[in-house]
């Protein structure tokens, strides 16, 4: 009958959004399947190998990281006989005593290191982590390269302030980076890795 008939004849023209097909059964499926690990910024897929070899970068940083920060500690002798030794130990090529180094080893560094934690971590949450990671690498290596060509122990010192301002990015914005590229099952071996580096780095150092 007339009143039986499709009030809209033209569907595809004229059908309203209230009255749009019901997406199919294979649609619906293919939704509830678990999706890859996405980049921590972009929201972009990343593959297993990306995955690995992203992980495998920031645990390379931040062995690079605590190398650099400890180096200042093995690089100074005060026993009998490191005089001789100009080329290989830093207080005797820029002549201070243990008093200074005391200072140098310390203070510079931790005195930049603390405020700076607190900024940098609230920083992480706001600005892409992967670039201040990458930034923050550039300033303390060129810190470390100004380090080895001091000429004075004021100089030490201030190279020190570099480092603990620029490395205190490394750890918040490395485990938020880490916590976005690895699932619930392995988060915690990942973390754990990465917390070993301070070791390896010191180790290296």
């Amino acid at each position: 009958t007339e009143s039986m008939a499709e009030p809209y004849p033209n569907e595809s023209a004229q059908r309203p959004p209230a009255m749009a097909a019901v997406p199919s059964i294979g649609w619906v499926r293919r939704e509830m399947q678990p999706r890859r690990r996405l980049s921590p910024e972009e929201g972009e897929p990343l593959g297993r190998w990306r995955t690995l070899g992203s992980i495998a970068l920031l645990l390379a940083v931040y062995v690079h990281n605590q190398w650099t920060r400890s180096l200042v500690y093995y690089i100074v002798s005060f026993a009998q006989g490191a005089t001789t030794h100009s080329d290989r130990y830093m207080n005797v090529e820029l002549s201070f005593d243990e008093q200074v180094y005391s200072l140098l080893a310390a203070a510079p560094f931790t005195i930049a290191f603390a405020p700076m934690s607190l900024i940098a971590g609230v920083a992480a949450d706001r600005i892409d982590r992967a670039r201040a990671t990458w930034l923050s690498l550039i300033v303390w290596s060129l810190a470390t390269a100004w380090q080895g060509s001091a000429h004075s122990a004021a100089e030490v010192a201030a190279t020190r302030v570099l480092q603990g301002f620029a490395q205190a990015f490394t750890t918040p914005a490395g485990y938020t980076l880490l916590t976005s590229m690895t699932g619930p099952k392995r988060r915690g071996l990942v973390n754990s890795l990465y917390a070993a580096s301070v070791y390896v780095g010191a180790g290296l150092a």
